[in-house]
């Protein structure tokens, strides 16, 4: 009698990522269980009484038998797609494994190129822009510039994250964009207070004298300014020194300059962005909480909700902002 062994040796598919359902999973698996199953001793005579042999190959003989070889691989090809399968991981086919190859090798050279683009355009960088531009200036003034470009700079970054969790968040392009420039921009008062408070840090101007002007940037005027000369400050210089220098015959007007020795003030407080960011948004949250607490529409509730979510993911990275 003739022995024949007739080995089953299935390929498994691949099992999609997107869970197609309970016919995809038990496909998958009855075909991974085909790879171990076998049919031996059939008998080449029919109507003869059927015997069933196994012949065991063990020891070096697996190693010389090419049949066995390649049974060992297709186990231990099924071992390691079944241990994906219970992990949830999808197989990957040799075209996807390609493809995920050169995905790979691309994002490897862009990022090379970028590297690359980043050295050649380095002195061309807002930061080491403004320091080519600071370097023609007296140096007396340097820090007065300098903080003035890192309070805008603090203030783009914050933009910069505002713009980015908008589009996280589903917002269209111009949406985005709006976020940026709401959080970027700066009003005119802003800008006065911030140019007053760094000359007065910086001992180019008197915090009492700025007091005078209003927040922005003008004098006060009074009602009777045009019949009668307005002196802005005198409570600070001598008026009656002035006086007696003025000569009462002279038919033009006398210009006198008073000088006075200024000193640095570093301890004058300046509120950064981050920090008036931070402030602005918290007194925004406790307000929405308040409308949530009291508000019955659940639409309303809702879109309640989402800006609370929106307003805590900023305030978490800003928090994080260095």
């Amino acid at each position: 009698m003739r022995i024949s062994y007739i080995v089953l040796l299935g390929t498994p598919k691949t099992l999609l990522a997107d869970n197609e359902g309970k016919s995809s999973v038990i496909t998958a698996i009855v075909t991974v269980l085909t790879l171990f199953a076998t049919i031996f001793a059939v008998s080449d005579a029919f109507g003869q009484e059927q015997v069933s042999e196994f012949t065991v190959i063990e020891g070096d003989e697996i190693k010389n038998n090419p049949v066995a070889q390649q049974i060992l691989q297709k186990i231990e090809e099924s071992k390691r797609i079944m241990a994906e399968l219970m992990a949830g991981k999808p197989i990957l086919t040799e075209q996807q494994k390609l493809v995920e190859e050169q995905r790979k090798i691309v994002k490897e050279r862009l990022e090379a190129e970028l590297k690359r683009m980043d050295k050649d355009y380095e002195s061309y960088t807002p930061r080491n822009s403004f320091a080519k531009f600071v370097s023609n200036v007296d140096p007396v003034f340097h820090d007065l510039y300098w903080d003035q470009f890192n309070y805008m700079d603090e203030k783009i970054k914050i933009a910069r994250i505002a713009k980015q969790l908008a589009l996280a968040d589903g917002a269209t392009y111009e949406e985005a964009q709006a976020e940026y420039i709401k959080y970027a921009s700066l009003t005119r008062v802003q800008m006065v207070k911030i140019v007053q408070d760094l000359n007065v840090k910086h001992g180019f101007a008197d915090q009492r004298i700025q007091k005078i002007f209003d927040e922005y940037g003008k004098l006060v005027r009074y009602e009777n300014d045009k019949d009668e000369a307005v002196c802005y400050g005198c409570e600070y210089i001598d008026a009656d020194a002035l006086l007696a220098k003025a000569n009462p015959d002279s038919v033009e007007s006398t210009i006198t300059f008073v000088s006075a020795e200024i000193q640095k003030n570093p301890d004058i407080k300046i509120e950064s962005p981050r920090d008036a960011t931070i402030k602005r948004l918290e007194e925004k949250l406790d307000s929405l909480s308040e409308q949530l607490a009291s508000e019955s529409d659940p639409k309303v509730q809702q879109e309640l909700v989402k800006s609370i979510e929106r307003i805590v993911s900023l305030l978490d990275r800003l928090e994080k902002l260095e």
